[in-house]
């Protein structure tokens, strides 16, 4: 117990003269006997003392009737404490080293002035009392008082509240296999086509999946103790195709045919018809379009065009053609000078939705650009230029982006096939006036051109609902083929060669002796290479991983960072780092 009293100088106090204590930070006045001198405050630089409610300014003489209080001085507070903005985390930060401890009277008779000194005890108190203002529950004072004797003077978290959990959102359980799985075999290392249709199907009746409900998420805590909400799941919009009923959360089919889910944010559930194609596709028989499978038992033959709402499966060679799938391609021949998209509707959304994006901002732009010259123009009194001409004028000076991207909506409807959404082709005959100067300067007013870019807003968000799953295409061999597919793409065969391969997801050789001679291989997420057969340089994109077992004279580029290697290279794996691409080796396989 700290206890320091305040007495007179022995020559000038008497017995009668009162005194000032402070025990436990209180302060105790003792009023003068008889003559003797009443003890009086003094105006302290530490704290600010308070005499019946009033701020002590200068002087005052204090009795034992008085009621006297203190604090620390609000300003240059040694500490700021703080929370996040989720309030899921409290800090606290030591701003410089702490001076004030326990309270006491400085000698100076006949006045006393109060100050601080000592140990920590007081520096808590302080902090507590913010605790207490701010409403933090249960803060760390052990690590306050540990942050108080080894200041860091960095923050330190003094109190968690617990996070929510959100629920989980509704999902579609199916009963069917996928068709890319059957589609695919391994024996002895090897992966082969299996011989024969492999085409899931199911009876009319046949309860195909079931639609599971959201679940509730499990509320947090904040750092004040206040329960922080947690979002519910979200409920999964399931659309029943023509053939499909949905009772009680289960999808029936109404006729028998391969089951097919489409969709991202929504799901599209229905039956497809499957069409077998005996013998080739060529001149005599036409070109295939078809709104569900199409089974070809035979050669695709030369300037042929195969287009399905479903999967594309060829029992045979592809010869200078064109195989456009809504989603799977499988290929067990092999592929001459061809064009093979994969999941066409979800290609071609993807590509449409980025280019409407690029030519949204651009077009913004433009027309913030466009109201400043026309301001400058009225104001000369010049009323000549119509907004169409300042546009087109400023889009050739200054936005030339906005043709390129108009041009390149163009090119994406040209190899789109015959099955494009009508939505998506009236936003080509729209980008025409962005194509063509004479059509964008008759547009006389602002609100012409606006009108225009509406559609295009809206089919830029309806996109955003309408992504499609991913797509997969399988090959045994391509020469002198681009292959496009939202998903991933399988080389299972003896290879590839000059071909430019593009997927979503994954390029994967999986046999051990498929080689790769040269072309361009781009994958969203990974690439494994078996063998790069030296002489044939090939480029490589991916957004995670490049491996490769054997090869040199590789171009790789990763999320920007690009590296040229021309020595051989050995079963390596190569990912960014620090912003850079770098090498590992590939852990051996077991076995």
């Amino acid at each position: 117990m700290t206890s320091e009293s305040y007495r007179l100088n022995p020559f000038e106090q008497s017995n009668n003269d009162g005194h000032i204590s402070v025990i436990n930070n209180q302060i105790y006045i003792k009023d003068a006997m008889k003559m003797g001198k009443q003890p009086f405050l003094l105006e302290s630089d530490t704290v600010d003392v308070f005499v019946n409610g009033i701020l002590l300014k200068g002087s005052k003489v204090v009795f034992n009737s008085d009621q006297v209080e203190w604090k620390l001085r609000e300003k240059g507070s040694f500490f700021k404490i703080w929370v996040r903005a989720d309030q899921l985390e409290a800090y606290f930060q030591l701003l410089e080293s702490p001076k004030v401890s326990d309270l006491k009277p400085v000698h100076a008779a006949p006045s006393a002035q109060l100050e601080l000194d000592g140990d920590i005890k007081l520096c808590l108190r302080r902090i507590n009392e913010e605790f207490h203002k701010q409403g933090i529950v249960a803060p760390d004072i052990v690590s306050v008082m540990h942050e108080l004797s080894n200041s860091t003077y960095k923050p330190v978290v003094i109190a968690r509240g617990i996070s929510p959990q959100a629920g989980k959102d509704g999902w579609l359980e199916t009963y069917f296999e996928n068709a890319t799985s059957q589609m695919l075999e391994e024996t002895d290392g090897k992966v082969n086509f299996r011989q024969g249709r492999s085409i899931p199907s199911v009876e009319s009746g046949t309860v195909l999946g079931e639609i599971h409900p959201p679940e509730l998420g499990k509320h947090g805590i904040s750092v004040f103790g206040t329960p922080i909400e947690a979002p519910s799941g979200r409920e999964l919009a399931v659309k029943a195709g023509k053939h499909i009923e949905i009772s009680r959360g289960k999808c029936i089919a109404l006729r028998s045919g391969r089951p097919v889910v489409t969709g991202d944010l929504t799901k599209c559930i229905d039956i497809q018809h499957v069409y077998e194609h005996k013998g080739n596709v060529n001149l005599e028989t036409g070109n295939i379009f078809f709104n569900g499978d199409v089974v070809i038992h035979g050669d695709v033959e030369e300037e042929m065009h195969v287009e399905s709402f479903g999967n594309i499966t060829v029992y045979g060679n592809v010869y200078k053609s064109t195989l456009i799938s809504a989603q799977n391609i499988y290929v067990t021949g092999t592929i001459f000078g061809s064009q093979l998209a994969g999941g066409r509707v979800g290609l071609l959304y993807s590509k449409v939705y980025n280019i409407l994006d690029q030519f949204l901002k651009q077009f913004a732009l433009l027309v913030d650009s466009v109201d400043i010259v026309l301001e400058r123009f009225v104001r000369n009194g010049d009323k000549r230029a119509t907004y169409g001409y300042l546009a087109d004028l400023l889009i050739k000076m200054k936005f030339p982006m906005i043709a390129k991207l108009a041009m390149q909506y163009s090119e994406v409807m040209q190899f789109a096939g015959k099955m494009v959404p009508p939505e998506v082709l009236m936003v080509d005959r729209m980008l025409g006036t962005y194509r063509k100067s004479d059509l964008l300067q008759q547009k006389s007013t602002k609100q012409e051109l606006i009108s225009i870019t509406d559609y295009m807003v809206k089919l830029h968000e309806r996109i955003k609902d309408s992504i499609y799953e991913e797509s997969d295409a399988v090959i045994t061999s391509a020469n002198g083929t681009r292959i496009e597919t939202t998903g991933n793409i399988y080389v299972i065969g003896s290879g590839t060669v000059q071909s430019e391969l593009y997927a979503g997801n994954q390029v994967v050789y999986k046999r051990s002796d498929s080689s790769c001679r040269g072309g361009r291989l781009v994958a969203g997420k990974e690439i494994e290479v078996r063998e790069v057969i030296s002489g044939h340089r090939i480029y490589l994109e991916a957004g995670e991983k490049i491996a490769v077992h054997s090869g040199s004279e590789l171009r790789l580029v990763m999320n920007g960072a690009a590296m040229d290697v021309y020595d051989e290279c050995r079963e390596v794996i190569f990912i960014k780092v620090n912003g850079r691409i770098s090498q590992i080796p590939m852990p051996k396989r077991n076995g």
